[in-house]
């Protein structure tokens, strides 16, 4: 059997914004602003109600778009079959039906499934915006979950941490390394390679002191920057960090 939304038209002060959906992005809605403006609102807003009150599943931005631009009354596809109690389900609907419009990056995700109580997407979250201004989201995401890209367990709300007391240190060293060398230095690329290398190492706090070490020379002494091709970056992790670790060990 078919589901097909009701289409109504509903006074815009009725329809609220739902958590679980990425946050409004002002040049996204500054375009949906323009192109209204320009050709009309041919559309509608996806919404479930709960109570006396509607919720956006999809098209937040036009919403905020229409509101700004004055207008009383917006037509809504009201999807009734939808249960607005569970959180579950309207977040799944949301991401489901965004992922066919612009892309969800990895903030929006890790927001929406922290907005339903899940302590490693809250935490991971609280590290990506901690490290906004030095680390991507990519790499913070990479120094929990131990997945280099795509992070296909995370978008589905199965994130599992490899050892948060370690990824808590990388992250904060990760971090000061960026902030003191610069992200030309350090491409994002090649941390994301380094972590995913340290963190399946057999001694993860020796070999973050090896690669500080190892960086540290090759960016003062050598003055060679760091490779940030895959395979490369592999080779000199091998080759330099590798032999700087063990170089360490015998020190001490």
């Amino acid at each position: 059997m078919l589901n097909f939304a009701q289409v109504e038209t509903l006074p815009i002060e009725k329809i609220d914004y739902v958590l679980g959906n990425r946050d409004l992005n002002n040049s996204h809605k500054e375009k949906m602003k323009s192109l209204i403006q320009d050709y009309g609102f041919a559309d509608t807003i996806k919404v479930f109600k709960k109570g006396r009150r509607y919720y956006a599943l999809e098209g937040q931005h036009r919403l905020q778009a229409l509101k700004e631009l004055g207008a009383d009354s917006v037509p809504c596809s009201i999807v009734d079959w939808l249960n607005g109690e569970d959180f579950d389900d309207v977040q799944r609907f949301i991401i489901d039906l965004n992922a066919h419009n612009k892309v969800w990056n990895l903030y929006d995700y890790v927001k929406s499934f922290s907005e339903n109580g899940i302590k490693e997407y809250k935490h991971l979250r609280s590290k990506m915006i901690e490290y906004q201004k030095v680390l991507s989201n990519g790499v913070v995401a990479t120094i929990y979950d131990g997945v280099e890209r795509g992070h296909k367990q995370l978008k589905n709300g199965n994130l599992k941490f490899v050892n948060q007391d370690l990824s808590d240190h990388v992250v904060n060293e990760f971090a000061n390394m960026v902030a003191k060398w610069g992200k030309a230095n350090l491409p994002a690329q090649a941390l994301r390679k380094a972590a995913t290398l340290i963190l399946r190492s057999d001694d993860a706090y020796g070999y973050v002191n090896a690669f500080k070490y190892a960086v540290t020379n090759q960016l003062t002494a050598s003055k060679q920057p760091i490779p940030d091709g895959d395979e490369s970056f592999t080779l000199w992790f091998n080759e330099v960090v590798t032999d700087t670790y063990s170089l360490m060990r015998k020190i001490r």
